[in-house]
């Protein structure tokens, strides 16, 4: 067929449809909606000024400072560095604590200009490649949009609003403004070409920046970049020696180390068990020096097993219960240590299919990743980076690949569920928003009264309504996703954030974009599927094409509502603020509420920022060539949340782990594919208003999308994983000098002391208690005249239960204990009560005075305690003054 019949059948096919009309679009609405959101987000920046300072905790919880990734490595007497020529030398390994930031940000616009003045190479060395990489793409996407907005406010708006159609309000700003077969679509492919042409020339400048960053990432002396991850071991590998040996057969002498992770399930069983008695047992402590009763509660005899917290069965004292079982669990866990230890060495125990494999060298590092091991089976020796210590999930490497796979499917399953679930809400509040195709008999009461009040308030029900409705719907089912992925069983923590950021990413995609705008055409795009299958893709570009005009105003005031309604609930995290408050009213401690106010700076959202963002991406761009007032929308949506996310990152959120820079290339394979979306939309859009040649020169375009998508997955995909051997060779340290030989041992095999998690506990002495930081050995210590602290989180159903037992007390108790105004009081008289206190904890439960309920007469006070001593200077809040807050 030649072009011109291709053309002519095209003319005949769709010459004869007619754009639907789009729903009209005032520009008092739009001011209404805008004026709202700005009154909204002035709230929430007030909020955020006036609580900034006073709850610290909260809005300042890493006080502008973060993980350093800079090496500091010793200096002999010359101040030439040791270990980084080869030579031996004892060092201190990466430097991973806090740096303090350069900025203040007491003011209440300090922090806008802190979070300005902070640059990309401090971002890197004091937060690392993650927050980088992020901040990196906010950047693009702002850059992006407000390069494009320059050429549609000067080309493409008077373009539009120059057509036949004589729309009015924001209809007139839009291509459906132009008729049929009009040359002036001729502009929009040239904008449509520009675009592209912008998009991957910015995309190639900045990921090419991602691209020299991560090879410096990978030349820090982390254990990370030195060491490999083995999936699939073979079954005849049964020893750690037996691992280390098949990999110093391919690379002599460069093997430092080589460990074998074991299913010791019933190891960390008894690991959880002790970690739990810890917790149970500070909380019986507490409440002992808090009512001078020495607790009790009833466990159940199942066999040999006592189950503990149980409602019937024979009442026991608790401290000595919690006592005893950690004494056994202390003396068991060793041995059963050194048992899987000798055990493993004969190849006696059997292990699992993963292992680690620490380098010498950067260089066989990096050989060894990119390395093919056996062409036997492709499920034996799958090799890559090993991520970071701190992001294993070390109880899931032990699950086997079909259990893995099984589980995945599981939850794919789960998500289709979830989106067909969602469609039902999303599909009614696209329905609010486009009132005017409602014709459902039912609704048309509803409909006329609403258009039959003032402009304004019309526009809050069909213009701010929907769309803030669909923001907020949107922030919920990302904590479902995120359920769902922990079934999945991932390896690590960030594989889990990012399978939660690929279905949460498709989920917003397919809800807000695909299925708002194609609401009223499911069934016509479903039945022309059942009958002509080969020519859906055609008919779904028409059926786009047609349904895009009606809400472009729509997704403006999303994108509008996105700004400022997210921005302020991003900035001031009110819900998690709600949260955390109330935790806090619930803290029995000073000790238990550092804890919680600790805990406010949770690890940053990767996942659900990312797909929001590339979300309201994609949209911005189908609607660039459509609707040009979009692009300044965009551009703001992205400077603003650009400030929000970077104050969080450097001021909030805490890394808990690093994902050693993997979101770069996610990022820029959904930049591609939002290409890719834009050009299928303007195809359709082309078909509907009879442009066919227009339509016809999109066909390029698609070649050179899948060209850049295939290419640019080689480039950042490919390369950013690894590092180049030249750029390795100049690295002259060792893994061995930098200490990193056994950073990747099985935790559960390490010794008891660092078993626990990074918690306070106390070592007792005959003199005085030390409170040591399990992370870096430091402490501070308690002598016998200060208040006892206490160790260890309490759970909040013994705090409820330790509130109704002093509310019995009072109830019989002649002489109810003094009730303290303030802190310092309280300090006083836990002071006062320390001695007889430390008596109790020594007792057995033999003794007749500890049985439970009977009040502890206080004790008389030494001479030389008579003046309490001045309680520990604690930063307080005005929320912290009341009583109850430590009761």
């Amino acid at each position: 067929m030649s072009s011109l019949d291709l053309s002519d059948k095209y003319t005949s096919l769709h010459i004869s449809v007619k754009p639907a009309i789009p729903q009209e679009v005032s520009e008092t609405g739009i001011i209404a909606v805008v004026i709202i959101n700005i009154i909204i987000a002035g709230l929430g920046l007030l909020w955020f000024i006036k609580c900034k300072g006073r709850y610290k905790y909260y809005y300042q919880a890493q006080c502008g400072r973060g993980r350093s990734y800079l090496y500091k490595l010793p200096k002999d007497v010359q101040g030439n560095e040791i270990g980084a020529n080869g030579t031996d030398g004892s060092t201190m390994g990466p430097a991973r604590g806090f740096v303090p930031s350069a900025f203040t940000i007491d003011g209440p616009w300090n922090w806008i200009s802190a979070v300005l003045r902070f640059t990309d190479d401090e971002v890197f060395e004091t937060y690392g490649i993650d927050v980088l990489t992020y901040q990196q793409f906010m950047k693009f996407c702002f850059s992006v949009f407000a390069l494009m907005a320059i050429v549609g406010l000067l080309v493409l708006l008077p373009t539009n609003l120059s057509g036949d159609y004589q729309y009015t309000g924001l209809n007139a700003t839009t291509m459906a403004n132009i008729d049929q077969g009009d040359n002036r679509h001729w502009i929009h492919l040239l904008a449509t070409y520009t675009f592209t042409g912008g998009i991957v020339a910015l995309a190639y400048y900045y990921f090419g920046e991602y691209l020299r960053r991560m090879h410096e990432y990978r030349k820090l002396p982390l254990a990370c970049n030195y060491t490999i991850m083995v999936k699939g071991i073979p079954p005849e590998i049964t020893t750690a020696q037996q691992l280390y040996d098949q990999f110093d057969k391919f690379y002599p002498s460069q093997v430092v180390s080589a460990h074998l992770i074991y299913n010791t399930e019933k190891l960390d069983q008894m690991i959880r068990q002790m970690y739990d008695y810890r917790v149970e047992l500070e909380a019986a402590e507490t409440e002992l020096r808090l009512t001078r009763i020495r607790p009790t509660h009833k466990i159940y005899k199942l066999g040999e097993v006592s189950l503990p917290n149980a409602l019937v069965g024979d009442e026991v004292d608790s401290i000595d219960f919690y006592r005893s079982h950690l004494k056994l669990l202390e003396d068991t866990i060793p041995v059963e240590q050194k048992k899987i230890t000798e055990e493993s060495s004969a190849g006696e125990y059997p292990p699992t299919d993963a292992g680690f494999i620490t380098f010498k060298t950067l260089i066989a590092a990096n050989q060894c990743a990119q390395t093919e091991y056996t062409s036997a089976s492709v499920s034996y020796w799958r090799v890559k980076f090993a991520p970071a210590p701190s992001d294993i999930n070390w109880e899931t490497l032990k699950v086997g690949l079909v259990n893995s796979l099984s589980r995945t499917a599981l939850v794919s399953i789960l998500v289709a569920l979830l989106i067909v679930f969602w469609a039902a809400p999303v599909t009614a509040i696209a329905s609010l928003s486009n009132l005017h195709s409602v014709k459902a008999v039912w609704a048309q009461p509803f409909v006329e009264w609403v258009y039959a009040q003032p402009e304004w308030l019309s526009a809050i029900f069909t213009r701010l309504v929907p769309s803030a409705l669909l923001v907020l719907i949107m922030l919920l089912p990302v904590h479902l996703f995120r359920l769902f992925v922990s079934q999945e069983r991932q390896d690590t923590s960030s594989a889990a954030e990012l399978s939660s950021f690929r279905k949460y990413y498709l989920f917003v995609l397919f809800n807000v974009l695909l299925l708002s705008t194609l609401t009223s055409q499911i069934t016509t795009i479903v039945g022309t599927l059942l009958d002509n299958p080969t020519g859906v893709a055609i008919d779904l570009a028409r059926t786009m094409g047609q349904t895009l005009p009606n809400f472009g105003g729509f997704f403006i005031n999303y994108m509008v509502n996105s700004t400022f309604l997210g921005g302020a609930l991003g900035l001031t995290r009110i819900v998690w603020f709600c949260w955390h408050w109330v935790q806090l009213r619930f803290a029995k401690g000073h000790m238990e509420r550092a804890r919680v106010k600790k805990r406010a700076g949770d690890r940053f959202n990767y996942d659900s920022q990312y797909a929001l963002h590339l979300n309201v991406f994609t949209i911005a761009l189908a609607y660039s060539s459509l609707e040009p007032l979009i692009l300044p929308v965009a551009a703001g949506y992205f400077a603003i949340w650009f400030v929000i996310d970077k104050y969080n990152m450097m001021y909030v959120h805490y890394e808990h782990w690093d994902a050693t820079g993997l979101w770069g290339a996610v990022a820029y394979r959904r930049v591609l594919a939002a290409l890719v979306v834009y050009h299928f939309a303007m195809f359709g859009i082309f078909l509907v208003k009879s442009a066919v040649w227009e339509a016809m020169l999109i066909f390029p375009l698609f070649v050179f999308d899948f060209i850049v998508i295939y290419y640019g997955n080689r480039i950042y995909d490919r390369q950013a994983r690894f590092l180049p051997l030249d750029q390795a060779a100049e690295v002259k340290a060792t893994s061995i000098t930098l200490g990193l030989q056994n950073k990747y041992r099985q935790p559960s095999l390490r010794p008891i002391r660092e078993l626990l998690p990074t918690v306070f506990f106390r070592h007792s002495s005959s003199e005085e208690d030390e409170l040591v930081d399990d992370e870096t050995g430091t402490g501070t210590t308690v002598g016998v005249a200060s208040p006892i602290i206490p160790i260890v989180q309490s759970k909040n159903a013994k705090i409820r239960k330790f509130r109704r037992k002093l509310k019995r007390r009072e109830s019989f108790d002649s002489n109810p204990p003094e009730v303290p105004e303030s802190l310092e009081e309280l300090y006083g008289m836990e002071q006062a009560a320390n001695d007889e206190t430390q008596v109790q904890l020594d007792q057995g439960s033999s003794s007749s005075s500890t049985l439970a309920g009977t009040p502890v007469a206080k004790p008389k006070l030494p001479a030389a305690l008579s003046q309490p001593a001045k309680p520990p200077k604690v930063e307080l809040g005005p929320d912290e003054v009341a009583l109850e807050d430590v009761l």
